[in-house]
């Protein structure tokens, strides 16, 4: 049961970086600020060392580039795998 209460947690945390980027895209915003303020806060919520580091990354990233990129990978294999 941990393992599904684990997973149920990393998925909705993924959606809320994916959301936050394409509520940043549609309404015009800065979607690298949005992704990382995000991640920021989801750090405090994370208690898994390898999420924790993830997200670690992605709110320093220095690279706006990168951070959209990463979302976009994100989507994209989430679509692939027929989660989105």
């Amino acid at each position: 049961m941990k393992i599904e209460k684990d997973a149920e947690q990393l998925y909705s945390q993924m959606i809320t970086l994916l959301l936050s980027w394409q509520i940043a895209r549609y309404t015009g915003k800065n979607q690298a600020g949005a992704v990382k303020k995000t991640a920021r806060k989801l750090l405090n919520e994370t208690k898994d060392a390898q999420t924790y580091e993830t997200f670690k990354k992605i709110a320093r990233c220095q690279s706006d580039f990168k951070v959209i990129e990463t979302m976009q990978k994100c989507f994209d294999e989430n679509k692939r795998l027929g989660y989105l």
